[in-house]
């Protein structure tokens, strides 16, 4: 691998959508059914004054985010993966048997 060179065709594209979905339906449920009441008051002590959950808009924020966490796990998977390309590396030359 050249690391001059971005190469994104070895990367397992099916687990990064599903990375970047599992964020998104773990946001969802953590500030929906979870913890939304606790949420809404802690947001609302600061002065935040925050709309119906029905509120106009609501798709755009939903998908945006969805791009946003599609985004971060495709950041982190390819940090991982350049770390991985390191670290066997640095073991060849460390090792060189």
């Amino acid at each position: 691998m050249d690391y001059g060179m971005m190469d994104y065709g070895d990367m397992n594209w099916l687990a990064i959508v599903c990375a970047g979905l599992a964020y998104w339906l773990l946001g969802a449920v953590w500030y929906s059914a979870l913890f939304s009441k606790a949420w809404r008051s802690a947001v609302e002590q600061h002065g935040v004054k925050l709309g119906q959950p029905n509120q106009s808009g609501m798709a755009t924020k939903l998908i945006v985010t969805l791009v946003c966490n599609l985004i971060a796990a495709l950041v982190l998977a390819r940090v991982i993966h350049q770390l991985h390309g390191m670290a066997s590396r640095l073991s060849q030359v460390l090792n060189p048997i």
